[in-house]
């Protein structure tokens, strides 16, 4: 008899420490409705509203246009054969944050993916790591940036190793970075793939432009791909200014 009461006591506070708990969840959402309300009514008295399905699209038309007439900066997936299925996901990785900060710039870049195999262990790796990644608008293209951008005054390959630095972007060139994690150093690699090719080779202009505290000259590091593409980003939507673009560059990697 004990014991069946201390059960119902038991039922009933469960139920009532229930009710209690769902009270102020509703009254939680009812909050933050309300916050969001008062939000939006204030922005559109100062005229700053802006309706989210309206941003969406203005990113994605901006996008569009820019992968039309864009600068073109391709991720070179030669180097796929060379690497294991974690440096597949590191770069997978990579290629995300790389299109989300294109999306951001009012100005972005026109991506794309070259030497690209569509059932191979990047495009895998990509489809699971991106969310997504089928409706990017960037390009996949099995096919080299020369044979596709053969109409281009110049391919010019971006690469750590090269000794000269890249000055000035220009829009008669295709600029392309090479497909490898930066936890995977392959020393020359993309110097080489550039000479094969009788291509320009450039570095990014880390000793002419980024300060290091504490030395005089920092050196040219290996950075991530999505670091790169930032870079350039800043530097096409910031005035040309290198200094400036280079700021985002972690300072242990100028040690």
């Amino acid at each position: 008899m004990v014991e069946d009461s201390m059960s119902m006591n038991f039922k009933r506070k469960y139920i009532r420490r229930k009710k209690i708990l769902e009270e102020k969840r509703r009254n939680e959402k009812l909050r933050k409705r309300a916050r969001e309300r008062e939000k939006i009514e204030y922005m559109l008295q100062e005229g700053n509203y802006v309706d989210k399905r309206l941003l969406k699209q203005n990113i994605k038309d901006k996008v569009a246009l820019a992968f039309q007439k864009g600068i073109k900066l391709c991720i070179d997936c030669t180097y796929e054969p060379c690497m294991t299925p974690k440096e597949h996901n590191k770069l997978a990785q990579q290629i995300c944050r790389a299109y989300g900060a294109n999306r951001k710039y009012p100005r972005p870049a026109s991506l794309h993916l070259v030497n690209y195999q569509p059932n191979g262990p990047i495009a895998k790796a990509c489809m699971k790591k991106c969310d997504g990644f089928e409706g990017y608008c960037m390009g996949k293209h099995c096919s080299s940036p020369q044979e596709l951008f053969g109409n281009y005054k110049e391919v010019v390959y971006l690469s750590p190793d090269a000794d000269d630095p890249l000055l000035s972007v220009s829009e008669g060139c295709v600029y392309v970075i090479g497909g490898l994690v930066d936890e995977h150093v392959m020393k020359g690699k993309s110097l080489n793939e550039a000479n094969s090719k009788k291509c320009r080779a450039l570095r990014l202009p880390v000793c002419e432009f980024a300060e290091k505290h504490g030395a005089t000259k920092p050196k040219n590091p290996v950075l991530a791909i999505n670091q790169v593409v930032d870079i350039v980003l800043r530097y096409l939507n910031n005035g040309q200014n290198w200094s400036e673009a280079l700021s985002v560059v972690p300072e242990r990697l100028l040690r």
